[in-house]
């Protein structure tokens, strides 16, 4: 049976939130540099060349793999090594003897475990996470490393001044924790920030001005509680000395 790696469309960032275009995952027999073979449908009828090069915002197509241990390592465009993993399978019992018999987890409507022993199974009856990304599913609310859907930015009413921002779900920008959006937000960046929808989302400590970058961030107390805002910082540092109590950030547009 294939496994598919992590979610379709998988899609990797750098440090200062920008999409990897370009980056590259190579694949190994786990614990050596000897490429091991990767492909592109679940009937393993088409290989993938190795490595497999992310498009142009940042995303790999899908990525299933044989009944086989892996070892995985993500570089950028340059070849800078990003993140290495390694033993990428479902032998790794250690993982599953972490997951307590009665735990059932619901992963982004792919995956579900009701026990440590049981199948795991997607939609199109092909295993549909690795050990790290169900790792994060179990430990981090669900989403594997990396992840956003919705959270999109756009102009509101105020055209020159409010942003609205999908309801959406997303990783933190140091994957740390996995942020909620359960409702669009529309926040105002000619006004101080204040907590909540139609409200202020500037940083008092900043001044705003003509010709100037400011990125829109979802913010997060570590109790699920969501906003958000605008800084001229990559890491929202002016912003979240405004917003009390929230440590959590994730940029989703400028």
């Amino acid at each position: 049976m294939a496994e598919l790696l992590s979610l379709p469309f998988t899609k990797e960032w750098d440090t200062n939130g920008e999409p990897l275009v370009g980056a590259k995952i190579y694949t190994y027999q786990a614990g050596t540099t000897t490429p091991q073979t990767t492909y592109q449908d679940s009937a393993l009828a088409t290989p993938h060349a190795n490595p497999v090069v992310s498009d142009s915002n940042g995303r790999f197509s899908p990525i299933y793999l044989d009944n086989l241990s892996y070892k995985f390592v993500l570089k950028d465009s340059s070849d800078v090594t990003i993140w290495t993993t390694d033993n990428v399978d479902y032998t790794n019992q250690a993982l599953f003897d972490s997951i307590k018999q009665s735990a059932t987890t619901t992963y982004e409507g792919v995956v579900e475990l009701a026990t440590e022993s049981e199948a795991i199974t997607g939609t199109d009856n092909t295993r549909a996470v690795t050990p790290l990304a169900l790792t994060a599913a179990i430990e981090n609310q669900g989403l594997p490393l990396n992840y956003i859907a919705g959270l999109i930015p756009s102009n509101d009413t105020d055209t020159d001044h409010d942003i609205n921002i999908t309801a959406g779900k997303a990783r933190d920008a140091v994957d740390s924790f996995s942020i909620n959006l359960a409702s669009e937000i529309t926040k105002q960046i000619d006004v101080d920030w204040v907590a909540g929808d139609d409200a202020g989302g500037f940083p008092s400590g900043l001044t705003l001005s003509a010709d100037t970058w400011y990125h829109v961030f979802v913010i997060a107390k570590t109790d699920g509680t969501t906003d958000a805002g605008f800084d001229t910082s990559l890491t929202a540092t002016n912003l979240l000395s405004d917003a009390t109590g929230y440590t959590k950030y994730r940029r989703v547009g400028r």
